[in-house]
């Protein structure tokens, strides 16, 4: 009898060991940005000095087998992805820190502290997701937009940058994946940093963001002017834009911000707003 149990005892934990794994904690990553962002700033130069729960939190992150993913939700997917992005992001940052200018034509073009100082940083493989050497836009290019084909992940993968989505100081969820892509798009369209209309010349202002995946948005004009997400038809409406008058031409404008990085400890945040008009593309409202 005891010799059945124990057959029995066995076989119920190789059932266990085998069976695949359908969550994933990303408590760790979410109690870490808790305690070292504030206000989309991450403070770099504390959290170097703690950095064993994020590199335990990645290193789980690789040993996350293929086959098991692929039977999560699509929303437990999505989530992996996005947070695996930006502590990689964290991660790539900390491995360069403090930064210090790169090649001539970067120390030329942006400020010491940029991110765009590390020669090569989205190319580069700092962490084996699955186990596979993935680069940042690996994750962006060909996962996140190839086979999720939303949109809105443009507004929650930081790079960074002030001129990019703010950092929020919570991981995301599979739960509250929805509600949390949806406010970040609001957010991001609201604020006038990243859209806005100059009324006298007809000019409208747009994060360069707009520019770089212009494919995956379209845009519409007149006192319903948005910004449309084409994955849903979730149309995004933007404060500057609600007054624009009916049956008016407006041009184009894309806005480009220094890439430097938005650390807790930077003595200046400031940055300049480079633009680049684009004469020829100009949008009519509707």
């Amino acid at each position: 009898m005891n010799r059945i149990f124990s057959l029995i005892f066995i076989l119920v934990v190789m059932l266990f060991a085998q069976s695949p794994q359908t969550h994933f904690d990303h408590k760790p990553f979410d109690q870490i940005l808790q305690k070292y962002v504030t206000d989309g700033r991450l403070n770099y130069h504390t959290l170097q000095k703690n950095r064993s729960r994020l590199e335990a939190y990645l290193e789980n992150m690789e040993k996350v087998k293929r086959a098991d993913l692929k039977q999560w939700s699509r929303e437990e997917k999505m989530t992996f992805w996005i947070n695996a992005y930006n502590a990689i992001t964290i991660e790539g940052i900390l491995r360069n820190y403090p930064i210090h200018y790169g090649n001539v034509m970067n120390r030329l073009r942006f400020p010491k502290n940029s991110i765009r100082q590390i020669g090569g940083f989205r190319k580069t493989v700092f962490v084996k997701p699955l186990g596979k050497p993935l680069t940042l836009n690996d994750i962006e290019h060909k996962i996140l937009r190839k086979k999720f084909k939303d949109p809105r992940v443009h507004f929650v993968l930081v790079c960074a940058s002030p001129g990019c989505p703010k950092l929020q100081n919570r991981a995301f969820f599979a739960e509250n994946l929805e509600q949390w892509l949806e406010q970040a798009a609001m957010n991001f369209v609201g604020n006038t940093q990243n859209v806005q209309l100059n009324k006298k010349e007809n000019v409208l202002y747009l994060s360069s963001i707009f520019e770089w995946y212009k494919d995956d948005f379209t845009f519409s004009g007149a006192n319903k002017t948005g910004i449309t997400v084409p994955n849903n038809g979730t149309r995004q409406q933007a404060p500057a834009l609600t007054d624009f008058p009916d049956s008016v031409s407006f041009h184009l404008v894309y806005a480009y911000f220094d890439s430097m990085t938005m650390a807790a400890d930077t003595v200046s945040v400031s940055f300049s707003r480079r633009i680049r008009k684009i004469s020829k593309e100009s949008l009519k409202s509707v």
